[in-house]
């Protein structure tokens, strides 16, 4: 059984005094005839949250709308199909005239298999002759449309209760919970309530005696016990089984705020914790507050979003707020515009401050440089995770695959293999670099000068199965080799090698800041810097290699 729970109050039911209003609703026909079709704009949920807006929550006022749903099998949908067309089809025999109800009666087996034909079709066939003929028929042609539906089918208990401080007031506020199943009322069928008034009595009601308390239990215990068992399609109450949506208009509802859900309410106010990470300022009921999630709870992080949408911001506060909590980070900047906006915060930490900026330009500018081949500090046990880096960025940049390029990444791979091995018994400053990959792979005699410091395995590929390759097989690699020399300030970047750990004053290992898994935080861009003032001075760079 499915049960829809809605629009109910805050307060709990066990919690609840004072004057109870009871009322369960059931189909006013019978249910082969379709209640209106409400379309779900507007949304007709606002009634509902037009009766909760009313509500005197601190006086203990309460209103439970609760429509209970039982799914009807495959079988007991084609048996009741079947009862409903031989009902149409005897219907539009007692509406039709003499020789029509013979034909009729011919047709359909003198009634033996009434049961399968179309109420549709017996209308447009055999048209009434009364004066309500054609309201007949367009009954005929909705009840038919109605079966013809392939919409999932239940049988429905509607349970309204209201909950006040005088009988008066629960009834007037269930009054209000009724009608607004109103808008369900159509032509043909609408909800009403079970039970009958004669003039001031009310009979059959669940107001008070047995009928409220097992009306009562219903209710508390989830019991599917309805007065009448009668069925609707799901399209007929789809405004019931979804929550209020945009258009529902009330201003009671609580909004979700747009794609961007509200930010929990357990997030940590941040007040420079070293063991916290900042992730931005969030509204609640006490004002705007900055916010962190705990550093253990952070691992890798995306954030994305449109262009000045406040991405740098929050990199910007998170890397501040980490730096002045001690930790090492490292923060690539491309235009170099968030790092002008960080200095002026950072200048009493320039001892542990180290830029490295590699758009320098001029004969006298500095240049940082990394040589993909250095072997300094490491043994033949590194060789295999220098290597297979070098060549998987080859083959990312190239976008080589293992099933096509075979032989280019063969070539790479024993070309970063041998200067590998040759970094190892070079000194540091003597290791080839990449430019030395041209130099392996096309000039014969700076290869067989290099051939005796290899292994024996290596020295083995380039003797006897290098030379049998075409001249064209190094044309792949040779070309992105050469287009990154063209470039004299790109050249620079690996031809030398900077330690970053041995810099004076660096601090502590890097650390990229990371974001929160479970961020949902509001960021206010111009508020993202936590209080903190510029202070005089500036920046200090340590120098670093060249």
């Amino acid at each position: 059984m499915t049960t829809m729970t809605s629009w109910r109050s805050k307060t709990k039911m066990t919690q609840r005094q004072g004057a109870r209003g009871r009322a369960e609703l059931i189909l006013a026909r019978d249910d082969r005839y379709p209640l209106r079709d409400v379309p779900l704009d507007p949304d007709p949920l606002t009634a509902f949250a037009w009766v909760v807006g009313r509500l005197k929550s601190d006086e203990g006022e309460a209103v439970d709308v609760v429509v209970d749903l039982l799914p009807v099998g495959h079988w007991a949908r084609h048996r009741r199909r079947r009862r409903i067309s031989a009902a149409e089809a005897r219907r539009a025999q007692r509406t039709a005239g003499p020789w029509q109800a013979q034909m009729s009666q011919a047709l359909t087996g003198q009634g033996q298999r009434a049961g399968r034909s179309r109420p549709a079709q017996m209308s447009a066939l055999f048209p009434a002759s009364s004066a309500g003929g054609m309201a007949e028929r367009m009954m005929s042609r909705e009840v038919a449309e109605k079966l013809a539906r392939n919409d999932p089918v239940f049988e429905v208990q509607v349970l309204v209760s209201t909950q006040a401080g005088s009988q008066k007031r629960a009834t007037e506020l269930l009054d209000a919970a009724v009608s607004a199943f109103e808008v369900w009322t159509g032509s043909m069928n609408r909800f009403r309530r079970v039970g009958r008034r004669l003039g001031p009595l009310e009979v059959g009601t669940p107001k008070r005696g047995w009928r409220a308390q097992r009306f009562d239990r219903r209710l508390a215990r989830g019991l599917f016990s309805p007065a009448k068992r009668k069925v609707v399609s799901a399209s007929e109450i789809a405004g019931l089984l979804k929550p209020p949506t945009a258009r529902c208009g009330a201003a009671n509802v609580v909004r979700s705020g747009g794609m961007v859900p509200a930010p929990p309410r357990e997030l940590l106010t941040y007040e420079r914790q070293p063991d916290l990470l900042p992730v931005g300022w969030v509204e609640s009921e006490d004002g705007a507050r900055p916010v962190g999630v705990p550093l253990k709870d952070t691992f890798f992080t995306l954030t994305t979003g449109r262009s000045r949408f406040g991405k740098t911001e929050a990199a910007i506060v998170k890397m501040v707020g980490l730096a002045r909590a001690g930790h090492g980070c490292l923060f690539l900047d491309p235009h170099a515009d968030a790092l002008a906006r960080m200095k002026p915060y950072l200048t009493d930490l320039g001892e542990r401050i180290v830029e490295v900026n590699l758009t320098a330009r001029g004969p006298g500018a500095s240049q940082a440089a990394w040589n993909l081949f250095s072997m300094e500090e490491r043994t033949t046990e590194d060789l295999e995770m220098r290597v297979s880096a070098v060549v998987d960025s080859f083959a990312s940049v190239l976008q080589w695959d293992s099933g096509v390029n075979n032989r280019a990444l063969t070539v790479t791979t024993m070309a970063a293999q041998s200067l590998c091995e040759l970094a190892l018994v070079l000194p540091p400053e003597l290791a080839p670099t990449l430019f030395q990959m041209t130099k392996i792979l096309s000039d014969d005699d700076w290869r067989e000068a290099t051939l005796p410091h290899l292994s024996a395995i290596t020295r083995e590929y380039w003797s006897l199965r290098f030379p049998k390759l075409s001249p064209d097989a190094i044309t792949p690699v040779t070309n992105l080799i050469d287009r990154l020399r063209s470039s004299a300030n790109v050249a620079a970047l690996w031809v030398v090698t900077v330690h970053l750990r041995r810099t004076p004053g660096y601090g502590p290992e890097p650390r990229s800041p990371r974001l929160p898994r479970r961020y949902r935080g509001q960021r206010q861009v111009d508020k993202q810097l936590f209080h903190l003032r510029p202070t005089a001075g500036r920046v200090v760079t340590p120098g670093h290699s060249s």
